[in-house]
């Protein structure tokens, strides 16, 4: 079994070694993963949690998670984004 950072070394090396193809390469997979992300963030599905110091008294603090989704038009930009390098990759001679 190979591990994601094995299987991504292994990936750049061969895409290197391949001269043009490498760009048009680069194009698409970094296309696809626009689309996969911005996707997810399309939907709401892609939240982070942020800290926010809400009262400081001395050395005593009091914090709260706060639970945010990545913006919708920023997840349908990245997506179509992603299709934009997806298709100049594709048309890319090499």
């Amino acid at each position: 079994l190979v591990s994601m950072q094995d299987w991504l070394a292994m990936l750049a090396l061969r895409l290197i070694q391949n001269g043009e193809k490498t760009m048009r390469m680069g194009l698409i997979i970094a296309g696809i993963l626009l689309i996969v992300v911005g996707a997810a963030a399309f939907t709401g599905n892609l939240n982070f949690t942020k800290d926010k110091e809400v009262l400081k008294v001395g050395e005593f603090s009091a914090s709260v998670k706060q639970e945010k989704s990545v913006p919708q038009w920023l997840g349908g930009a990245g997506a179509l984004l992603g299709l934009g390098l997806v298709a100049a990759g594709a048309m890319r001679k090499g």
